[in-house]
């Protein structure tokens, strides 16, 4: 059985993306990856043509700059990239006839790029080859929108792939891809052991907290004065705080009266992400530079996850919760059980 569900959790991307230039690459750049491995084939132009648009040599050009290792793994002919080649020359260097799903080949190149499997991301279009073959050697799969394509027959192809995508999404994808918008990034007792000092040095610029069972006990107007040291120090290093709660606004009166340097956001509707967008957004900060703190699964996790922001999760302060946070609590113990081990900030850590 543990078998079967291995296999089947290799045909799900860890994230998906519209196309290449709707990547995070900062956030993945902070979780320690060090290469981006590309398919050809509809993921950088369209099938069977050997036209690479300007903007996509940009975003090569780009990331070699920022030292990190690009490359092209394609089952086509290497010949197909001949734009690529050219441009870069051996900086990009371009593997064909890659047979994916199957890994063997995928040997050479970890050895060209001198990199481990696990610091890598493989960006392609097709889940029962890109995906595949990226799930099996632990690298962190994204899943691109087929490039669109003239002619008929390029169109129904690229159709038939996105149906046969949805079909397996939506009969088995579903639970893989919700166990890991509920995985954390990090899971530690409580608030006070979060090494704040790494997340400083590694860009991180704002920190949003959850505020029952977080900072203080459900329903507790103050938190004790650990947690306002705490604040305070944080302050002091620099960080933007922000407590995000979905506690309705007439209970957060006198701690803001209390902490007038930091932000209190009550109402937030976790776990939907688009309040926490638009803090982003107004605040001028980059998902890659937030962390979202809190100690449900399914409100502080899943939204921080959703919007693309580091998550860290702590264990509840006190066992009197809201009833329907009860029985989250209760499906919570069973999704801990699939609770899937991501990337760090700065790369795995010990």
């Amino acid at each position: 059985m543990n078998q079967i569900v291995a296999w089947l959790k290799r045909l799900i991307p860890k994230q998906e993306a519209n196309d290449i230039h709707n990547i995070d690459y900062d956030s993945l750049i902070k979780l320690g990856f060090k290469a981006f491995l590309f398919d050809y084939d509809n993921t950088l132009a369209p099938w069977r043509s050997i036209e690479v648009d300007e903007r996509t040599l940009g975003l090569f050009e780009e990331l070699l700059n920022r030292g990190l290792k690009v490359a092209v793994v394609t089952n086509a002919p290497r010949s197909r990239a001949v734009k690529i080649i050219e441009r870069f020359g051996n900086k990009i260097p371009v593997f064909g006839n890659m047979g994916k799903p199957r890994i063997k080949k995928f040997e050479k190149v970890f050895e060209t790029l001198n990199v481990k499997p696990e610091e890598c991301v493989i960006i392609g279009d097709l889940f029962f080859t890109d995906i595949i073959a990226g799930n099996k050697l632990n690298m962190h799969t994204i899943m691109v929108v087929p490039r669109e394509a003239k002619g008929f027959i390029k169109q129904a192809a690229r159709i038939t792939t996105q149906i046969m995508y949805f079909v397996v999404f939506y009969t088995i994808g579903w639970f893989f891809r919700t166990i890991y918008l509920l995985s954390p990034n990090e899971i530690y007792n409580n608030v006070f052991d979060v090494d704040y000092v790494h997340l400083k040095q590694h860009g991180i610029k704002l920190i949003i907290f959850d505020y029952d069972n977080t900072l203080a006990k459900w329903r507790n107007p103050k938190p004790n004065s650990k947690i306002f040291e705490l604040l305070t120090k944080l302050k002091n290093m620099g960080f933007k705080i922000i407590i995000f709660s979905n506690g309705k606004n007439h209970r957060f009166a006198r701690l803001r009266e209390i902490l007038k340097n930091v932000i209190i956001i009550s109402s937030a509707k976790k776990p939907l992400p688009f309040k926490l967008r638009k803090l982003l957004k107004y605040g001028n900060i980059r998902p890659s530079e937030a962390v979202i703190i809190g100690d449900q699964l399914f409100t502080d996790v899943l939204a921080g996850n959703l919007a693309g922001i580091y998550t860290i999760k702590v264990e509840p302060l006190d066992k009197s919760e809201f009833f329907i946070t009860k029985i989250l609590r209760l499906l919570e113990r069973f999704f801990m059980l699939f609770i899937q081990e991501k990337p760090k900030i700065g790369g795995i850590r010990s």
